[in-house]
């Protein structure tokens, strides 16, 4: 949900901005998540929040981290099972991400944009983060490792990601954010993400 808040701030007051990342995020759910948040909304009244983000950590979670990070799973899995969220904000929340569509206003952005997503995300597919991107003039595009939850699984990948720029000037790093700690302990170290992973707007890659 974050990523359609930055899109509709963007819009609506770009002259606070110098740039913009926007993360695992689409312009419009599409038919595919629109099923999937329906399915969350009518299971949640009677189901109870808790089992519904069990779920949801299926799609935000790749198999690696399931396989391999039990410690962090079952940890997560616990906030999840003692989450106290009532029922009608959660539905709320859900209804608001059904209803985004930003799609024939990304036109109008003109604040310098990445465009970033997980590589194995399947809860927000990368697809609709690439239709997100092309929609916006001149926005760059990124992948890193990892599913939905890649700032989780993957913060080193994450925190490699450079800020969006002007075209031509040399690009800045994100801050560090560490997922369990949060805030900014220091400077990210220069990217090392595959070439691949890395386009300028256009469609080129860089190396």
């Amino acid at each position: 949900m974050g990523g359609m808040i930055v899109q509709e701030y963007v819009l609506a007051y770009p002259e606070d901005l110098r740039s913009v990342t926007m993360a695992c995020t689409y312009a419009a759910p599409g038919p595919f998540c629109s099923r999937m948040f329906a399915m969350w909304a009518d299971a949640a009244p009677v189901l109870g929040i808790p089992f519904v983000m069990r779920d949801v950590t299926l799609w935000a979670f790749t198999t690696e981290f399931f396989s391999t990070r039990p410690d962090e799973l079952a940890e997560f899995e616990t906030a999840m099972r003692y989450m106290d969220q009532p029922v009608p904000a959660y539905l709320a929340q859900l209804a608001v991400i059904q209803q985004h569509d930003t799609t024939a206003r990304l036109a109008g952005i003109t604040t310098p944009t990445l465009v970033l997503a997980g590589q194995q995300d399947i809860l927000i597919p990368v697809p609709l983060s690439r239709e997100l991107r092309q929609g916006i003039p001149g926005a760059e595009w990124q992948t890193v490792r990892g599913g939905h939850a890649c700032l989780w699984e993957h913060p080193a990948s994450f925190n490699d990601a450079p800020w969006p720029t002007s075209r031509g000037r040399s690009r800045a790093l994100l801050p560090r954010c560490d997922p369990v700690r949060g805030g900014n302990p220091g400077p990210a170290s220069p990217s090392r993400l595959n070439p691949v992973d890395r386009e300028q707007p256009g469609g080129k890659t860089t190396q």
